[in-house]
């Protein structure tokens, strides 16, 4: 069994990148020829896919959230937010909820309605 652990705000900062770059142990994981990283929170390591975007992302701080899969055989990154991401959910739900009957009145062409 599995399940998700969230990582929020400083937390995130703690996550230290480690030198230990490991080869996939077979095949039959699906990923020939494939390697992955350890990075480290809170003294788990978690393994990330040598060509995932999250390695620039996290250096450059562009990462709001993280979720990392916690099994019995360890964790590993699922997925994670970036703050463009965030920001644009953000701006996207804001103007979804202006959405109103009385915002509507007046407007006699629908195709008109300001995009996001």
């Amino acid at each position: 069994m599995s399940t998700d652990k969230i990582v929020t705000g400083e937390e995130i900062l703690l996550i230290k990148r480690t030198n230990i770059v490991r080869s996939y142990k077979s095949d039959s994981e699906g990923f020939k020829g494939m390697s992955y990283r350890l990075y480290v929170l809170g003294g788990k390591a978690f393994a990330v896919h040598q060509d995932d975007t999250f390695h620039r992302a996290l250096e450059n701080g562009e990462i709001k959230t993280i979720a990392i899969t916690v099994t019995e055989e360890g964790y590993a990154l699922s997925n994670f937010v970036s703050w463009k991401q965030a920001i644009a959910q953000r701006g996207n739900q804001l103007a979804f909820d202006a959405l109103t009957v009385e915002s509507f009145k007046g407007i006699k062409d629908l195709n008109s309605v300001p995009s996001l």
